[in-house]
């Protein structure tokens, strides 16, 4: 089997990903707005707070609230749900080259003897096409980042 397969079916995920997002799912989902809405508090100098003056924790995902904080500091209040499924892209394709590289040297390395290249190829399949991990790299949550 040829070397190249993994990243072409990983190419193939992207290339979905981009084209459902311009056309079928061009909408981040409304949770994502809780985060937004710390995160642009948090840049404006007002703090983790959904709104100034009451301190209330109302996320669930601290890592992904300051990268949002940094996000708005550059894109701005407008561009930050764009920003944010630009983010999720970005770490689906960190995630597909890590699991590329997990899969090629556990194939490489004979550990799933008698199965050849169906569980792998399955594998990436699954997570190039798979709808919970396309949605994950799309919704503007924080899905990607676990």
């Amino acid at each position: 089997m040829p070397t190249w397969w993994p990243w072409a079916l990983i190419a193939v995920g992207l290339v979905l990903r981009a084209g459902l997002r311009v056309t079928v799912l061009d909408q981040v989902v409304d949770d994502a707005f809780i985060f937004f809405r710390y995160a642009e508090n948090a840049a404006g100098g007002g703090g983790l707070v959904y709104n100034p003056g009451d301190a209330v924790l109302g996320f669930t995902s601290p890592l992904y609230v300051l990268t949002l904080t940094g996000l708005v500091a550059v894109v701005g209040r407008d561009a930050l749900p764009a920003a944010a499924v630009a983010v999720d892209l970005a770490l689906y394709l960190a995630a597909s080259v890590a699991l590329v590289r997990l899969v090629g040297r556990r194939v490489h390395a004979g550990s799933a003897p008698g199965v050849g290249h169906a569980a792998p190829v399955a594998l990436l399949a699954l997570w190039a096409l798979g709808l919970p991990y396309v949605d994950g790299a799309l919704n503007g949550m924080e899905t990607m980042l676990f």
